[in-house]
């Protein structure tokens, strides 16, 4: 369940008595910190299945984009990237990509991250489906400069017919051990025309995967133990995982998740957890997945947010007042906690 942003406004506004409507402007503002600060007390539960192993791209399903032209880690080159989603192929987003001129591309290089080069010396294989506004207009491209500065560009070759998602796929590309630069591109060969890309991955011996920044914990990760489709990877239906110890660790901005060395490689992974409520409201109908009593909870840490940023414009007798409405309003946010109820069945003696 879920409520809108308007209903937020209206409640809000009795909480803090705001009938004039004074400080509105700031609302969306609070209301998006408060999401964040209500964590872990309130959270979304989150289902992730776009990691796969033996992947080397991250964000390869173009979900996170702290940036509205281009997914994290990606940039463009005479195009635009755009977050899509309707024309997806599993996951919540696809990146729809424009060219602007001939062989416009979006893409991933290891001069911002770096981990691409642990590729070098390998024997790796690349795909990514591709629903294009043209037949066979679209590749997913391996670029390198070698230690001589000679540059080298491999493709795929699959076709691909219009108006439909394609899978683009190419096996044994050799990376050669002394190169300096590593780009993969989604490339879309003729100006003007544009191509939804989802679902990438390149293949090789790439140890720990990042997680997707909407993840904040992590309870439960399954690897695929059933498929149906060609590569286990692809399948979108019901598939099977089999659970396994979650290993974590952060570099201080990213989460990775360890996966043992003998999983197969192209398989996907089920990741359960929690993340920060909806942090990016923007618009009266946007949504927040709370509903019932946890909504007022939520009001009081925005209160609480509130009361924090008045503080800055207040004199000091009033700064004292917004401060007392701050921890007050914090209290009653935890006092919305309670213990957990055991669920164990005692059962009466017989004697």
């Amino acid at each position: 369940m879920s409520t809108t942003a308007a209903t937020l406004f209206t409640r809000f506004r009795q909480v803090i008595g705001d009938y004039n409507n004074r400080y509105e402007g700031h609302y969306y503002e609070w209301i998006n910190e408060a999401a964040r600060e209500s964590f872990p007390t309130l959270s979304k539960t989150i289902l992730d299945r776009t990691l796969i192993i033996g992947n080397a791209l991250p964000n390869s399903h173009f979900e996170d984009w702290a940036s509205s032209s281009y997914p994290d880690w990606y940039a463009v080159t005479n195009a635009t990237a755009g977050k899509e989603s309707t024309y997806i192929r599993g996951g919540t987003y696809s990146a729809k990509v424009t060219a602007s001129a001939a062989d416009g591309y979006m893409y991933i290089t290891s001069a911002t991250y770096p981990k691409l080069l642990d590729l070098m010396g390998q024997t790796i294989k690349i795909a990514c489906w591709c629903n294009p506004q043209t037949a066979n207009d679209v590749f997913m491209d391996v670029y390198y400069v070698d230690s001589t500065g000679t540059a080298t560009t491999t493709s795929t070759t699959s076709t691909a017919v219009a108006s439909q998602y394609n899978l683009l796929y190419r096996d044994s590309i050799a990376i050669p051990d002394d190169i300096v630069t590593l780009q993969i591109r989604f490339r879309v060969h003729t100006s003007g025309q544009y191509a939804y890309f989802d679902n990438a991955r390149v293949i090789g011996e790439t140890g720990d995967l990042i997680l997707s920044t909407s993840i904040k914990e992590v309870s439960h990760v399954g690897w695929q133990v059933t498929s149906h489709a060609t590569y286990p990877c692809d399948d979108i239906g019901m598939v099977f995982f089999a659970e396994f110890p979650p290993q974590m660790y952060s570099d201080g901005t990213y989460n990775y998740l360890v996966v043992p060395s003998d999983f197969p490689s192209e398989r996907l992974l089920e990741i359960r957890g929690k993340g920060y409520l909806e942090d990016t409201l923007d618009g009266t109908a946007d949504t927040i997945s709370l509903d019932g009593q946890s909504v007022q909870q939520f009001l009081y840490m925005v209160k609480a947010v509130a009361y924090d940023r008045l503080r800055g414009l207040a004199s000091t007798e009033d700064t004292e007042k917004l401060e007392y409405e701050k921890e007050r309003a914090l209290e009653q946010f935890y006092s919305f906690v309670k213990p957990e109820v055991s669920r164990k069945l005692i059962l009466p003696s017989m004697w």
